[in-house]
């Protein structure tokens, strides 16, 4: 296992000021038996420049292509990668030097193990938080669970060690046409031919948060209304999750649904668009999971009083929601 080949993929786009930390932190790893495939897709800045003085590495293989998205840059990462495992990260994000020898170890516990996880370490405006993870073996039906847990290691492509053959095997690649939680979606299909999951929550992973991440840019506040096309994309990506959900595996992604519904709500009650149809849409739908919500065990107390105010009590909801809002 130790001599297992490792095809690091990191697509980049616009990232001039943090795509050589993030390199660097890769060519640094205690484990050395790994390429790193470096994807530039379309920058405007100078990040192409920065990219270019690695290119000299034997381990660094770098790519230009046009703006296609991050999906798009991914699969061209999975499609060249010669490794017998893959390891993603993000260009604004950097690691540990123990990061990929704490990933591919994992693997040694057991020849069905199909998924490596660690932990991470979430940092913004220089506040570091730790992950909680629960370390163990699972296996690929209670991690579908897991995942939707909101201490647990999500959709995230970087905090994994995936297999190679898996992927190529089922032909699970990005989809272009989604725009939001792709990783997530990814991860599910993934996790759908998988056995055994391992989780280590060593905190080898940084995790640099932005306000376009999922939950920066679905969070309840006072906006424009470009809320509206992302939530429908984000829905219409909930949707395909549910659907390829075993049955016992339909309770947390039912809740998912119903927790993205309540947020859209409650964003377009706070920056007072109408929408009436859409809203009902939205209430019919979280009526429709409401046992599925209450009885999941990823919804806290707090989430299902936000349910209760939000269904019933919308008026009393966008008042909390706006004093909230304001004091930000």
């Amino acid at each position: 296992m130790k001599d297992s080949f490792i095809s690091v993929i990191i697509p980049v786009y616009n990232s001039e000021k943090t795509i050589t930390r993030c390199i660097k932190s890769v060519l640094t790893q205690i484990y050395s038996n790994f390429e790193l495939i470096v994807i530039d897709d379309g920058s405007s800045d100078n990040t192409w420049n920065m990219m270019l003085q690695f290119s000299s590495c034997p381990k660094v293989k770098i790519i230009r292509q046009k703006n296609c998205g991050v999906s798009v840059a991914r699969n061209v990462g999975i499609n060249i990668a010669q490794g017998e495992y893959l390891a993603f990260i993000d260009a604004d994000d950097y690691v540990k030097p123990t990061f990929l020898l704490n990933l591919v170890e994992q693997y040694t516990k057991g020849s069905n193990i199909d998924l490596a996880v660690i932990g991470l370490i979430e940092v913004k405006n220089n506040v570091y938080i730790k992950s909680v993870y629960k370390s163990g073996t699972f296996s690929s039906r209670s991690f579908l669970n897991y995942i939707f847990d909101v201490n647990g290691p999500e959709g995230y492509l970087w905090n994994k060690l995936w297999k190679t053959e898996i992927i190529k095997k089922y032909n699970i690649f990005l989809d272009k046409n989604v725009k939001e939680a792709e990783d997530l979606l990814f991860t599910i299909q993934y996790l759908l031919h998988a056995n055994l999951v391992s989780i280590n929550d060593v905190h080898d992973y940084y995790y640099v948060k932005s306000d376009n991440t999922l939950s920066s840019k679905f969070k309840v506040s006072l906006k424009s209304t470009k809320f509206i096309s992302d939530y429908l994309q984000y829905k219409k990506t909930a949707r395909k999750i549910y659907n390829l959900m075993p049955t016992n595996n339909k309770l947390n992604a039912s809740a998912n649904i119903v927790q993205i519904n309540l947020g859209f709500i409650r964003n377009l009650n706070l920056n007072n668009v109408k929408a009436t149809t859409l809203k009902k849409t939205l209430k019919k739908e979280c009526l429709r999971y409401r046992k599925s919500y209450f009885k999941s065990s990823i919804i806290s107390n707090k989430r299902r009083v936000i349910y209760i105010l939000t269904i019933y009590f919308p008026y009393v909801m966008k008042f909390v929601d706006y004093l909230i809002s304001k004091k930000k």
